[in-house]
């Protein structure tokens, strides 16, 4: 049906996408995408990003995001910030009881991420899981203010662009 809607030049009433695993990057899941889906999902993991620190390794989420741009697909890309143990990288557990510190540390990934992908993802997903304090124990002020201050990150990055 969505094949029938794009011969016509319908747009369906709801864009659909897809979730990747980036360390996926075969050309049979690649071409199977761009025929059934409006856009991609690409999580972005602070451990894979950045495992050691100050050390950012890029390719494989350059890899997604440059062959979207040749499929015509949207990128939907976060959460920049997950405080969750599988995506945060093992060298921030250094700074855990720090919270200004962690903070500083948040907002430089934000504005590196955001700066690294500036014109390439069509929409941020930019926090995700804070609440979760049995890593980074976190007063609900402290929550609130590192959820503003990620979204102000990305927003002042992308009005800089």
């Amino acid at each position: 049906m969505l094949s029938k809607r794009r011969s016509n030049g319908d747009r369906p009433k709801c864009t659909i996408g897809c979730g990747i695993d980036i360390r996926h990057t075969s050309d049979r899941i690649r071409s199977g995408l761009t025929s059934v889906f409006d856009y991609i999902y690409l999580p972005m993991s602070w451990r894979t990003l950045e495992p050691e620190e100050n050390e950012y390794h890029w390719s494989a989420l350059d890899s997604w995001i440059e062959w979207a741009s040749r499929a015509h697909l949207a990128v939907v890309a976060g959460p920049i910030i997950r405080f969750e143990p599988q995506s945060l990288p093992h060298w921030l557990y250094i700074w855990e009881h720090d919270y200004d510190t962690v903070r500083e540390l948040v907002y430089e990934h934000i504005e590196r991420v955001v700066t690294w992908y500036k014109n390439k993802i069509s929409a941020w997903k930019i926090v995700s899981g804070l609440h979760v304090n049995a890593h980074f124990p976190c007063s609900f002020d402290q929550i609130i203010e590192l959820t503003r201050l990620a979204a102000m990150g990305v927003k002042w990055k992308l009005s800089k662009i």
